[in-house]
């Protein structure tokens, strides 16, 4: 019997068990000595000067923009084809969205795309990038563009934990290093390369900024005594504490640190063992595809940057096809293979909609999202089961 095949699924092993246990039978559940001890990792693996942990990566988007200071109202980029929070976090933090489009054949945005959607509005402050699927969206070029306007840049590399920068010729450098950008953002949802359950990584080289991530995941509240502006005395430093501004409780927990650390360190092989199955899906969509191309296999560029496969996906011409994306879908899980959308573009949602009657369908966010199919990718996936995947597709379609 074929066991399920999701979309993407998490990889826990007996350490990261017994890294938990460890931690449930300490003394520090919530936030304490595991969670710094995460930060410090990461923050020397990704090149980077400061790196904290938060409790999704949705909260590592809100207070990334809050970081940038950009003036309330200010409008701002985001991609149309990418996850919710990208876009509703910006909202969140006080900001007009302004979509742009991207390549029908990737899914990412590019420095023309960009320079299309800001036009010659000088209201725009920021942009968001997307790393979609795991491959690494043409930095240099939008850095180069953002640099020329006076824009911030936040990275979301949410899909691309483990992946890495094309700098030079022959120099990579690890995404989340913030070379291009002002802040870098992951995810540690079960489904991505590796899982706290729920988490967010937030990196950069500005210690103001760290420095008030840090406030803001906790409240706002200033516990450290140097920084303190009304500390009574001394004595008092041990129960004192003030709420500089408006903050949130988006802590991760020792618990969750402890498993992401375990699971960090996997990060390569998950990376390889990833990549080496996606690979086989090039070989195979690429035999089958054909002339007719009816279904091919996401384009690569590998000119940017080294991939961390987060999704396999396929692009499917379903005009030319007598059934619907739900109809395979459905066909697909009956022979136990799980497949998702991602993404439909953020402003088809009713919320964006109504918030922007007037927006106009973005052709090469409509073509991406109305062909493409995620198809199962994860750690420890077999290539007989690829094979699987591969031929049940081709049969149905």
């Amino acid at each position: 019997m074929q066991r399920f095949l999701p979309y993407s699924r998490q990889a826990i092993t007996q350490d990261d068990m017994d890294a938990v246990r460890d931690v449930l039978l300490s003394d520090f559940l919530t936030t304490g000595p595991k969670v710094t001890e995460f930060e410090q990792l990461l923050q020397q693996t990704m090149q980077v000067k400061h790196a904290l942990v938060v409790n999704s990566g949705t909260a590592a988007l809100h207070l990334a923009w809050q970081a940038l200071d950009l003036p309330k109202g200010a409008k701002v980029i985001v991609p149309a084809v990418t996850f919710l929070s990208a876009a509703s976090m910006a909202l969140l933090a006080g900001f007009e969205l302004i979509f742009a489009d991207c390549d029908p054949a990737t899914g990412l945005m590019d420095a023309g795309s960009i320079a299309r959607a800001a036009g010659d509005d000088d209201a725009i402050k920021a942009i968001c990038v997307v790393h979609l699927n795991g491959q690494s969206a043409d930095m240099k070029a939008i850095k180069q563009l953002a640099d020329a306007k006076g824009w911030k840049i936040i990275e979301d590399g949410c899909h691309m934990l483990g992946g890495q920068q094309k700098i030079a010729a022959d120099k990579y450098l690890p995404i989340g290093c913030c070379y291009f950008s002002d802040i870098t953002v992951f995810s540690l949802h079960a489904v991505k390369n590796i899982t706290t359950g729920e988490g967010g990584i937030i990196t950069c080289n500005d210690a103001m900024m760290a420095q008030n991530m840090r406030d803001w995941r906790t409240h706002g509240m200033v516990r450290d005594a140097q920084r303190l502006q009304n500390l009574p005395s001394a004595d008092d430093a041990l129960w004192y504490h003030e709420m500089d501004a408006l903050g949130m409780n988006y802590r991760m927990s020792d618990i969750q640190a402890a498993l992401g650390i375990s699971q960090f360190k996997k990060l390569p092989q998950f990376i390889d063992k990833r990549a080496t199955l996606f690979a086989l899906y090039q070989q195979l969509i690429g035999e089958i595809a054909g002339a007719d191309n009816i279904v091919t296999m996401l384009k690569t560029q590998a000119e940017t940057g080294i991939a961390a496969w987060h999704l396999a996906v396929v692009l499917i011409d379903f005009s030319r096809l007598t059934l619907n994306r739900g109809q395979l879908m459905r066909q697909l899980r009956d022979r136990q293979i799980g497949t998702q959308l991602h993404y439909m573009p953020i402003y088809q949602h009713q919320f964006f909609r109504a918030l922007y009657p007037n927006m106009t369908a973005l052709a090469g966010a409509e073509q991406y999202a109305s062909s493409a199919l995620s198809i199962p990718l994860f750690y420890d996936m077999t290539a007989d089961e690829v094979h699987y995947v591969v031929q049940n597709l081709q049969e149905i379609l």
